[in-house]
């Protein structure tokens, strides 16, 4: 009879190391599940905050040629070519981000300003 009791026993142990490791491994799987909506979550509300940058330093690159328009007086600049697109600025620093500003200065009509933001 002592033989069988030491045999049950060892089940008993074999068993209880079996459901150990399978809650480890159970709370393992929950814990990376976990981790992995949080940092997407992180990575997916800082999206809308990017947006919001880039929409500013787009406005104040647009902002410059404006001002650069103003101190020309409304004339194009001797030598400027009429319908060429000129770059003022490229990868110009501002804020978080940098911004790209060419301008269309054509011998009639309106300016054009194209702005474009980056945001690090």
């Amino acid at each position: 009879m002592n033989q069988r009791s030491n045999i049950t026993k060892n089940s008993e142990n074999g068993l209880a190391l079996v459901a150990l490791i399978a809650i480890m491994l159970i709370i393992g799987i929950v814990a990376y599940t976990f981790v992995n909506i949080i940092s997407t979550q992180l990575i997916s509300q800082e999206a809308p905050f990017n947006s919001i940058k880039s929409f500013y330093i787009t406005e104040g690159a647009l902002e410059i040629g404006k001002k650069y328009i103003s101190d020309q007086n409304g004339t194009r600049p001797a030598g400027w070519p009429p319908d060429t697109v000129i770059p003022l600025y490229d990868d110009e620093p501002m804020g978080d981000g940098t911004f790209d500003l060419s301008i269309n200065w054509p011998a009639t009509g309106s300016i054009t300003l194209n702005a474009t933001a980056n945001v690090d």
